[in-house]
This record gives structure tokens, C-alpha cells and sequence, in this order.
């Protein structure tokens, strides 16, 4: 114990054990009591479940720890004054732009072709909505996981950019050892990608703008371009809308023919963003949610924050495996 109560790190283990917990408890409801099934490959309705379950799980257990705190939720990033408000999209243009961008620079490096569209009429339509909320719900998940509750404890006790490295660090190192396939590569752009998330948190106090990233450049790539996925052996996902097809390319790296969404080259695509500004009211001071957190953190402003993650693999595994 410490003078303000529980210490940082004991409450940030708390907070895991739970999620673990709570993770591991709904999901036997879902499997022995309810005998749902996966299907092979990755399908939508299995990311839906899985996303829901293990986002209730992280606010369950968030909710535990804020009135052992006796602190506010809208504290851990996800303030109901913020729900879908301008910060979340333009976290989705951002990231639809930096997923787009890349499937152009393959196709000028001749790396990837559009061949037209994989599913037609109601079915592409179907197919395009389920992968949405899935991809929405797992963007919730590994964002309030990660970045929620864990950083807000973790900046009371080293700071923010030392916790948010730290935790960057667990993302990118849970996807090496959790996910068959990847390389340290794939490690480095996913820790990148934390970060960025993490400055985006910075700056603007909130997790819309990254869960708003994160949800839309995952869909984008592995929905609407069938980017390949190490987590689903390589594969691209079933049911997804375009017909891509990637290759090798001569002078080409080829971790970005092989798994174009975690290549090196993602984050050098992406850079300051107006749209990542402070908050502001219209007599100049800064948002009074924001300047709170900011006041915990203890440490210097940051400016510069690149990287890409990407969706984790197994219906169990997917986000709680990642803590």
C-alpha cells in the first residue's frame, strides 16, 4: 500500500487478473453451457462473440477497479461525451486512409492487383456489416484493454510515456509469441502501432480517435482488401469483399508481399495529423477531462509516435491471450 492506496502496479495486476477471469468465465458460458462452436478460418459471428465478450469482460473489470479507486470511468478513456463523436471518425478516415495507401503503394510496386468484387448483392452486403461490427467490437476490446484502464494505472505509478512504452511493449510481444507465423517485424510494427495509439490517447484525451483507427484500418485490410493474416495461417478471411491478390515483387521486401498489414513499411505512411490537436473550448483553455489526465501523467509531452497493429487470432485467444 501506498499512500494514495493501492500502489500502481498491484492495482494494474489486479485489473488483469480480472480480466483474465471474467474472460475465461464467459467464454465457458458461450462454449459448455450455450455448446457454441468456431467455425475453420476465421468467420464474423466468431470475432462478434468474441469481441463482445471480452470487451463486457475489460468494462467489468474496469468497473471493479474504479470503485475500488473511488474514481470516475470516464477516467480510463471513454467518456460518454465523446461516444462517436468527431474524434472517433476521424480515427476511422485515418486509418481507411493508411490502409488504402498501402494496397496503392503495392499495386504500383506491382505487389498486389485489384481483380474486382469477391461477393455481390445481399450477401456482400450481409458480409460487409458482420465484419464491421466485428472488427468495431475487436477494436474496443484490445484499445480499452491496452490503453483503458492499464495506462490510466499505470501513468499514476511511472508516468505515461514509460507506461505506455511498457505496454506497446506487451502488445507487440504477445503478438510473437501468441500468433503463429510472425517475425520480429511483425513484433515492431504492432508496437509502433501501440504507441501511436498511445499519443493519440495523449492528445486527445480520449480512445475514440484510436479505437475509431484501429477498428476501421483492420477491416479495411482484412475485410475489404483480403489482406492475409498470419493468425489465420497466412490466409485471407473468409467471406471478405475484394478480390486482392498479393505477390512477391521483385526489389520488394517480402514480409510486405507476404503480410502487407504488419510490413515495416505501414508506419512510414503515417505522420502528424491536424486532427490531433488539443481540445479546446472557445475561450482557449484546454478540454477539462484532458487537462485532468494530463495532470496525472508526470511526464513531459511527446510528439512524434508511428506503427500499425493488427487483429489477434483465436476466438479465446483473440484479445485476452494479448494481455
Amino acid at each position: 500500500m501506498g499512500p494514495q492506496g493501492i500502489r500502481a502496479g498491484w492495482r494494474f495486476a489486479i485489473f488483469v487478473f480480472l480480466l483474465f477471469g471474467f474472460s475465461k468465465l464467459f467464454f465457458w458460458f458461450l462454449t459448455v453451457l450455450f455448446h457454441y462452436q468456431e467455425h475453420a478460418g476465421w468467420f464474423p459471428t466468431d470475432f462478434l462473440l468474441d469481441g463482445a465478450l471480452s470487451f463486457g469482460a475489460a468494462l467489468l473489470a474496469a468497473r471493479i477497479m474504479s470503485k475500488l479507486e473511488r474514481r470516475p470511468f470516464a477516467e480510463y478513456g471513454l467518456p460518454q461525451r465523446a461516444m462517436f463523436r468527431k474524434p472517433f471518425w476521424q480515427g476511422a478516415l485515418w486509418g481507411f486512409a493508411s490502409s488504402l495507401l498501402m494496397v496503392i503503394l503495392l499495386r504500383l510496386l506491382g505487389a498486389a492487383s485489384i481483380e474486382g468484387l469477391a461477393l455481390h448483392g445481399q450477401t456482400l452486403v450481409k458480409f460487409a456489416l458482420l465484419w464491421g461490427a466485428a472488427f468495431l467490437l475487436l477494436g474496443f476490446a484490445e484499445e480499452f484493454a491496452y490503453r483503458g484502464y492499464s495506462q490510466a494505472a499505470l501513468t499514476q505509478g511511472m508516468g505515461f510515456w514509460p507506461a505506455a512504452v511498457l505496454l506497446s511493449a506487451i502488445f507487440g510481444a504477445v503478438h510473437y509469441f501468441f500468433k503463429p507465423m510472425e517475425n520480429w517485424m511483425d513484433a515492431l510494427s504492432v508496437g509502433l502501432f501501440g504507441l501511436f495509439w498511445c499519443f493519440t490517447l495523449r492528445r486527445t484525451g480520449t480512445l475514440w480517435f484510436a479505437i475509431g483507427f484501429h477498428a476501421i484500418s483492420d477491416y479495411a485490410d482484412m475485410a475489404l482488401f483480403a489482406q492475409p493474416n498470419t493468425g489465420n495461417n497466412g490466409q485471407s478471411l473468409t467471406s471478405h469483399l475484394l478480390n486482392v491478390s498479393y505477390h512477391r515483387s521483385r526489389g520488394l521486401h517480402p514480409m510486405v508481399s507476404r503480410d502487407p498489414g504488419s510490413s515495416p513499411a505501414r508506419p512510414a505512411l503515417l505522420g502528424g495529423s491536424e486532427s490531433l490537436r488539443e481540445p479546446r473550448r472557445r475561450s482557449g483553455r484546454r478540454d477539462t477531462f484532458h487537462a485532468q489526465r494530463l495532470a496525472e501523467s508526470r511526464c513531459p509531452r511527446a510528439e512524434v509516435a508511428l506503427g500499425k497493429g493488427q487483429a489477434d487470432n483465436g476466438a479465446t485467444r483473440r484479445v485476452f491471450v494479448s494481455l
